[in-house]
């Protein structure tokens, strides 16, 4: 029985509500609103400025991943695109939701849809790229210690360097494996060959990725400064990637309950009292959903000042995306 589509963000709302409510039974409410009380607010506000610019570093991520599929935009119009898809991720099924609504705004009209959902997936994918890098080094360099178990670490740390190769050698992948080849040519994954023919347009988006992922672990950790939480700073670089690739799991909206669970699991390991740790949680929640409510403001009284129509995708794609449909015999490298 194939459960009915409008039902999926009901019952994803629902695990995350119960997550929040199991939380809560751990800790008494009125030691979370002392931990809450006794926060430094200076701390707080300066994560959620550090979260904003750190956003609007990844709106110029997006325009140079997108500007080779042939999207010229204006920086601010990428950037309130972006900000519009993050207002959309707090309500709909999830980044998925946010992610068709950029998509939606880029592309200007139905013929450009798929350009446009590309450059969003090297966005995604290079941040996902980055994280689990970062994870990888921090479970390294922590190695002697017994933060996480070794059947958990050293499967992570494997396949990381296994996405890592993927990525390096998927044209010849693609070349080489046949099934692969076709399923990738019914998706029309070979418009994304220009990342690979090209891959010093990457370069910069990926180094953006590193700098924004290690800016966000700064920013969890000055919220974790903000309450009185004094824990090595390799201990945030383990659980707050942990806890954003356990979140991308479709199981909660948006990843709500799983990430403020991971983060009051892991400070508890750490010797945190719960009450701190869930306080700290919810302000972490509140750093990024405080942001994201900006991009409400920008679809509302922003929205008029660049329209959605079918002229504004002015400048054609390059030729290796939209022209003589490439093949995927023409990903393999010379």
């Amino acid at each position: 029985m194939v459960m009915p589509q409008k039902l999926k963000p009901l019952l994803k709302l629902i695990f995350s509500l119960v997550i929040i409510f199991y939380l809560f039974s751990r800790a008494p409410i009125n030691q979370v609103l002392l931990a809450l009380k006794e926060v430094r607010v200076s701390f707080i506000v300066s994560a959620g400025f550090l979260y904003l610019l750190a956003q609007v570093l990844s709106s110029y991520k997006w325009s140079l991943l997108a500007k080779p599929l042939g999207f010229e935009k204006r920086f601010i119009d990428l950037v309130f695109y972006y900000f519009i898809g993050m207002f959309f991720n707090l309500f709909m099924l999830g980044s998925i939701g946010g992610d068709l609504v950029k998509a939606y705004y880029l592309a200007g009209n139905r013929k450009w849809i798929i350009p446009a959902g590309y450059s969003i997936f090297a966005d995604r994918y290079t941040g996902g790229l980055a994280l689990i890098t970062i994870l990888s080094i921090a479970l390294l360099i922590t190695y002697k210690e017994n933060t996480i178990p070794y059947f958990i670490r050293y499967p992570i740390i494997a396949g990381t360097i296994g996405v890592w190769m993927i990525t390096i050698f998927m044209p010849k992948i693609l070349h080489r494996f046949s099934l692969i080849k076709k399923w990738g040519e019914k998706i029309n994954l070979q418009k994304m060959k220009v990342y690979w023919d090209n891959p010093q347009v990457v370069r910069i988006p990926l180094f953006i990725s590193f700098v924004f992922q290690t800016l966000f672990i700064g920013i969890i950790i000055l919220v974790g400064r903000g309450f009185g939480i004094k824990i090595p700073l390799s201990y945030f670089f383990i659980f707050v990637p942990l806890a954003d690739l356990l979140s991308v799991l479709p199981i909660t909206l948006n990843g709500m309950g799983i990430r403020e669970g991971c983060y009051v699991f892991f400070l508890h390991l750490g010797g945190i009292e719960t009450s701190t740790a869930l306080a700290f949680s919810l302000l972490c929640l509140l750093v990024v959903w405080s942001v994201s409510l900006l991009g409400g403001i920008v679809y509302l009284f922003a929205l008029e000042n660049f329209e959605v129509k079918d002229h504004l995708y002015a400048q054609q794609p390059i030729k290796e995306v939209g022209a003589n449909k490439p093949s995927f015999d023409s990903l393999r490298r010379r």
